[in-house]
């Protein structure tokens, strides 16, 4: 299959665009990838698009929206552009960090944290807490406008579009970090079933079963929906 469409990955996180591209392997023939540092090396001005909404799917489809309006203005219009937005959902907080998880330490320490910052200080807060449960929730929105002479498929959109897809995975914080692996909070997120956190587990095996594994799930049903050929 001949690579005709082209998908922008709206984020500067190496461990996200790693993910992501692996995730996507299965349509990979069909998709031509770039990241924003891909496309702002090629002379695309990219900014950074600030997370001012206050749930996951409201950041989401603004990063979404921001970028591709940013590539359209600058004449590329005729590109499908993905982005997420992730939360970690702790019930002994209130469901906090979630849509601040990346910021959770900020306030704390005055500057944009690490991801051992956030780590650390979901640790300390968590201390003598009864329950530990928590969720991660990815949601991906992917916006776009693809011209008919590039469609493999029948069911693409011809006009802008826009759709998002969810996937939810529950598990408790552990009390240390255990993993080498992953990356944010995996090292203290625990399949309580498996025993065994996020971070040690392999990327090919965390992409069976994480939270944006699910999501990526439901993605790619979509592209294989309209991307792929069908025989008559």
């Amino acid at each position: 299959m001949t690579k005709t469409l082209t998908l922008v990955l709206a984020t500067h996180n190496r461990d996200k665009v790693r993910e992501l591209s692996f995730a996507l392997t299965p349509v990979a023939d069909a998709l031509t990838i770039f990241s924003i540092d891909d496309l702002a090396a090629q002379g695309y001005e990219l900014h950074e698009v600030e997370e001012t909404e206050p749930t996951l799917e409201g950041n989401a489809d603004k990063k979404a929206r921001d970028i591709y309006t940013a590539l359209a203005a600058q004449g590329l219009g005729d590109v499908l552009v993905l982005s997420d937005d992730t939360g970690l959902e702790v019930d002994a907080l209130g469901g906090a960090p979630g849509v601040y998880s990346a910021r959770y330490a900020t306030a704390e320490l005055g500057r944009k944290p690490t991801y051992a910052d956030n780590v650390e200080k979901l640790l300390r807060d968590l201390s003598g807490a009864s329950s530990r449960a928590a969720r991660f929730r990815t949601v991906l929105s992917l916006v776009g406008k693809i011209p008919p002479q590039l469609h493999v498929g029948k069911n693409l959109p011809s006009s802008y579009f826009e759709r998002r897809f969810e996937g939810v995975l529950q598990g408790k914080i552990a009390t240390a970090r255990r993993g080498e692996n992953g990356f944010g909070y995996d090292p203290i997120f625990e399949l309580p079933n498996i025993g065994k956190t996020l971070a040690e587990f392999s990327l090919a095996e965390k992409n069976t079963l994480s939270h944006r594994a699910r999501a990526l799930k439901e993605l790619l049903a979509y592209f294989q929906t309209v991307l792929i050929q069908t025989t008559p």
